[in-house]
């Protein structure tokens, strides 16, 4: 939350290089600090912004690691899970239908000959049952889906249509610069832009998830660890837009150009793409391809549920991805 609140108030300053260093510095020492006071890689799994969704964009990926079964029936004390610096065990991932932790390190594969690592349909486990749901992970598809690719809709695409001056967020913007004579490098247009769609995200959620609570007679709950799974696409793949979009117009050359001058290569580059150039719009199917993709996997895991009204609760669990894909179709035009 506070990486993001940055970028969007305050757009100038991940762009300075010592603003960037001293972020990176402020991680690596407390990453020091965590691996002295604590086990289990607590830093990588808990603090660190990667590690803590790493587990999530996993859930989408074809690769599954896991063990031959008849191997480990003789094996009371794996040295799979021996070897693993996160304490996991590898032979219950199957069983669990989760690699929840697991960072593919392979530490567990260089210990033992009977971990395997083979590939699956592309989001395997969202199709299945999971023996213990996490809801961070349910909370990080939700959060991310929000801060990026529903902002960025917001605030770097219909801010930028014709309309754009008469989005709330523009206008609300306009008007806390004004009244609080607030320099143009703070950016509320962004902040409130952010706001609102975590206010619209998880409100959508809050209400048509508490009416299938309702129908269900369980709690909220209960209905995020089995339904909100299927919303990992609609941040994963979705994002993949905005991402590829800009690595051709922007990181690209910063990236080259950045290694060329750290190690004196003597090379310069320039972007590969301009911004609306029409072959770039390829990227803009990403969206369409997330929220699609996130309705099967809802439509799936309502199967799984022991109701007679499954029409009723998936057209109620559908409406995050239907905004969603509502807003894709809106930006694409």
């Amino acid at each position: 939350m506070a990486y993001w609140f940055v970028l969007y108030t305050f757009p100038g300053f991940f762009r300075q290089p010592l603003n960037t260093a001293l972020f990176f510095l402020f991680f690596t020492i407390l990453s020091f600090v965590f691996f002295f006071l604590f086990n289990g890689m607590a830093y990588c799994k808990y603090i660190c912004p990667i590690g803590s969704v790493n587990t999530a964009f996993s859930r989408t990926s074809p690769m599954w690691l896991s063990t031959y079964q008849g191997e480990c029936k003789t094996c009371k004390r794996p040295d799979c899970a021996s070897a693993c610096p996160y304490k996991l065990n590898p032979s219950k991932f199957d069983e669990r239908n989760s690699m929840f932790g697991c960072t593919m390190c392979m530490e567990c594969a260089h210990a033992c000959d009977a971990v395997k690592l083979e590939f699956k349909r592309w989001g395997y486990s969202l199709y299945e049952k999971i023996k213990e749901p996490k809801m961070i992970e349910v909370m990080v598809y939700l959060f991310l889906t929000a801060v990026i690719t529903i902002t960025m809709r917001f605030h770097h695409g219909l801010s930028r249509s014709g309309l754009g001056e008469y989005m709330p967020w523009v206008v609300g913007g306009k008007y806390i610069q004004q009244a609080f004579n607030l320099p143009k490098w703070v950016d509320t247009s962004g902040l409130l832009a952010m706001l609102l769609s975590l206010i619209l995200v998880f409100g959508i959620v809050y209400l048509t998830f508490g009416k299938i609570a309702k129908v269900l007679q369980t709690n909220l709950s209960n209905v995020l660890l089995s339904l909100g799974y299927a919303f990992a696409p609609l941040m994963i793949v979705g994002g993949l837009s905005h991402v590829l979009e800009l690595f051709f117009i922007e990181y690209y050359h910063h990236i080259v150009n950045g290694f060329s001058q750290a190690f004196g290569l003597g090379v310069s580059v320039g972007p590969l793409a301009k911004r609306g150039e029409p072959w770039l719009l390829i990227f803009r199917v990403f969206p369409f391809i997330a929220g699609l993709w996130s309705l099967h996997i809802l439509w799936n895991r309502v199967k799984m549920l022991h109701t007679p009204r499954k029409g009723y609760v998936f057209a109620l669990a559908s409406a995050l991805p239907v905004f969603y894909l509502l807003l894709a179709l809106h930006h694409h035009h």
